[in-house]
């Protein structure tokens, strides 16, 4: 679905890095091999940047080797996908952060730069960190109004900017997505249907029969092409029992109302986000692609997501009591971002779950990695401010 054609836009049903690769490597054993090239260069350029600033820089390499050659990262490598190709850009877009935190240049915040471009825009769901960062460095403007720091917040918010586009122009995908949150949360939950009809979303006598999915064939030709769905998507259930009304609906007030509903019921929200936390965030083998590799490098080293948190949080702690708060600050802020990420992911769909969330799982577990490493790494020296470079002594990076 969408993976032939590049937009820069949003206007097709996938966002623009994916297609760019079918596009421009046309053979699929050529497509397969480039992934795992690029899956290659991403874990053995974070490698390089971390061994290089540790008193162990084989231990540092292993450890991170290993950790990318775990099942639930190497087996979205054997397929070109939106999350496969997520995993390695958030690799790459992780190391770059460091090398450029390490070695302020303007080789090194190209490579940034790009790899946050290429990374955000894989999946929509990605551009929450995007705009996360936008954020931040909006903030760092308002304590420090360098020419430099300005000239980095104003790219971030073309940036972001360009995101919101793609956003908007995504619509086909944004409805899609809705339908199977209603269809999956909404609808078969007393509650919230009687809460949804009260704020204007029409329903019809059939609309809470159990429910699936379609042929395309079966929506009336003026519904499909109202909705635009995705070359080859089967269409939800709900979309032939609510019918144009419910289309309606959907494309003009469907998301907001959802908005309403998750800050006016936070309690709600915030059961979802626990109670999917553990299918989404440790995928198990039968999540993943249909093989039985059960030789590959040790399963176990993925660990359940909250092992690595708690892991990661105990190694900021002694970065912090040892004046090592480089460390610490990625570690909270990437976790900060992520915890976003997280509920974008699990708030705005309502199936697949534990495929929409790998690349989060392995960035949950990275930054611990990161953090943890970053023990074994030397002394730290303080750089000097220089607008978009950590400020003063409350900032440290690895030697």
């Amino acid at each position: 679905m969408g993976f032939f054609t590049v937009d820069y836009l949003g206007r097709e049903s996938r966002l623009w890095p994916v297609p760019l690769l079918y596009s421009v490597i046309t053979n699929d054993t050529a497509r397969v091999a480039m992934h795992i090239v690029l899956g290659t260069i991403a874990w053995g350029f974070l490698a390089h940047v971390l061994a290089r600033s540790s008193r162990y820089p084989h231990v540092v390499t292993g450890i991170i080797l290993v950790f990318g050659l775990t099942p639930q990262i190497v087996r979205f490598d054997l397929a070109i996908l939106s999350e496969s190709l997520g995993v390695s850009l958030l690799v790459i877009f992780i190391a770059a952060s460091i090398q450029y935190l390490c070695a302020p240049s303007q080789f090194n915040l190209g490579i940034w730069f790009t790899s946050l471009i290429c990374f955000s825009m894989t999946r929509s769901s990605q551009l929450i960190v995007l705009f996360a960062i936008t954020a931040y460095a909006l903030l760092r403007l308002i304590q420090n109004r360098s020419h430099r720091s300005m000239i980095f917040a104003i790219t971030l918010s073309l940036l972001s900017a360009w995101g919101v586009l793609q956003l908007h122009n995504n619509r086909s995908m944004s409805e899609l997505n809705f339908y199977t949150v209603l269809q999956e949360r909404v609808i078969p939950d007393d509650d919230r249907f009687a809460w949804f009809v009260n704020e204007g979303m029409p329903v019809t006598e059939d609309v809470r029969q159990p429910m699936s999915y379609d042929m395309p064939s079966k929506l009336p030709g003026e519904l499909l092409d109202y909705l635009q769905l995705p070359i080859n998507q089967l269409p939800p259930s709900l979309m032939r029992l609510g019918g144009f009304p419910l289309a309606e609906w959907v494309r003009n007030e469907g998301w907001t109302t959802y908005a309403r509903f998750l800050v006016t019921h936070p309690g709600d929200t915030w059961q979802r986000l626990f109670d999917m936390s553990s299918q989404a965030l440790n995928p198990k083998d039968r999540d993943l692609l249909p093989l039985d590799n059960r030789t590959l490098i040790p399963r176990v080293a993925f660990f359940p997501w909250l092992w690595w948190v708690v892991a990661g949080t105990i190694a900021s702690v002694i970065h912090l009591r040892f004046g090592q708060r480089y460390f610490s600050r990625f570690f909270f802020l990437s976790m900060a971002t992520v915890g976003l990420w997280y509920a974008t992911i699990i708030l705005t769909s309502g199936i697949e779950h534990p495929r929409h969330a790998i690349t989060l799982s392995v960035a949950i577990r990275l930054v611990s990695l990161v953090t943890i490493v970053g023990l074994l790494c030397g002394p730290m020296r303080s750089i000097t401010n220089k607008g978009m470079a950590p400020n003063n002594d409350d900032e440290s990076v690895i030697r």
